[in-house]
């Protein structure tokens, strides 16, 4: 079970509304985002921040973001485009890395990477 918050601009947010499945999460916020300027979308206890949307942008987990990354760029065994890979790393927000020539450097990668990331389950 998860929540939705939407905020207006003044900060007021109003009564979070109930979501069960993680396509009703994808829903609230495609649904909501162009009309909020902040969509918070929290865990059950309401503590942890799962997914937020501001100003219409959707801000995904960093393991969400490398994750998709590894999908769409590296799990195609027979494609590599070390450019759209490197561009897609950077609109992750994951710079100074070396541009990988082959698909196995950018896996590489992208497994350094996501070593370090905290893991937001860890978290107190």
């Amino acid at each position: 079970m998860f929540y939705g918050h939407c905020y207006e601009m003044s900060g007021k947010y109003n009564h979070p509304d109930e979501l069960t499945t993680v396509q009703d999460v994808y829903d609230y916020v495609l649904e909501h985002k162009s009309h909020y300027p902040r969509i918070v979308i929290t865990s059950q206890s309401g503590d942890t921040i799962q997914v937020q949307a501001i100003n219409g942008q959707i801000e995904f987990p960093k393991q969400w973001a490398l994750f998709e990354i590894k999908q769409t760029y590296l799990n195609k065994p027979d494609i590599f485009n070390a450019e759209a890979f490197t561009e897609a790393m950077n609109r992750a927000g994951v710079t100074g890395f070396i541009k990988p020539e082959l698909r196995y450097e950018a896996l590489t990668i992208l497994e350094r990477f996501y070593e370090f990331l905290p893991n937001p389950a860890e978290r107190n």
